[in-house]
């Protein structure tokens, strides 16, 4: 997360002050292109193994001895785990490639992958909140959820974990990248000139909103005394 030096405008015409990119160090994407394929490779050829070994086998019977022998559960979970590593891998170094969260004098903007598609949207200030999630991952530290939600909906739970996060109700709209690291000073600035510009906004509606309030719907849950 940084202050852009240069001047950038998005496809709104608005100009970026602030700009939060997926950003994966080269060591992290190294390690999860390496666990990509490794899993990739135990998926494919672990049925290729099997078809072999029970080549002569009555495939019913095969099915049997898998749902009923304790061992073969065993292999079955252990194929599942593979399997979620392949998409966890993907998603880090691939899918969330082009996402992003953006600040501008206006309001906020942001980008992220949908399936095969980016969507994009940008929403003044006191149209939303905005709340930051921690979501380690393996080997990446930084890895981060930010949740945007219309005002008039209660702030989310900050009890949600990462698998909760994904299952979240839809009108909260999420946003998975690894930021940069920044100071807790540069953090309260982005923060309190949100929280500002947002109160700014409302009040000119004839809305009143109090500091606390604000600090529950705009926050970032890793720093709670910001």
């Amino acid at each position: 997360m940084k202050e852009k030096q240069d001047i950038r405008y998005d496809e709104f015409g608005e100009e970026i002050l602030y700009e939060i990119r997926h950003n994966v160090f080269i060591l992290d994407w190294i390690s999860y292109i390496l666990i990509f394929l490794f899993s990739l490779f135990i998926l494919i050829a672990f049925p290729i193994m099997i078809s072999k070994i029970f080549a002569d086998e009555n495939p019913i019977l095969v099915l049997i001895a898998v749902f009923y022998s304790p061992k073969s559960w065993l292999i079955f979970l252990l194929y599942i785990a593979i399997f979620y590593s392949v998409i966890d891998a993907y998603r880090q170094a691939f899918y969330y490639r082009k996402n992003k969260i953006y600040i501008t004098n206006q309001g906020i903007g942001f980008e992220c992958r949908h399936w095969f598609r980016m969507q994009k949207g940008f929403f003044k200030f006191g149209e939303v909140g905005l709340v930051k999630y921690y979501t380690p991952r393996p080997f990446l530290e930084r890895s981060n959820c930010f949740v945007y939600y219309f005002l008039n909906y209660q702030a989310p739970s900050k009890n949600y974990k990462y698998f909760n996060l994904i299952f979240m109700p839809k009108h909260y709209h999420k946003v998975f990248l690894c930021d940069e690291y920044v100071t807790n000073q540069e953090r309260e600035k982005l923060l309190n000139s949100i929280r500002q510009k947002t109160k700014e906004a409302l009040e000119s509606q004839g809305i009143t909103i109090s500091d606390a309030e604000l600090k529950d719907k705009i926050k970032d849950l890793g720093y709670k005394d910001i």
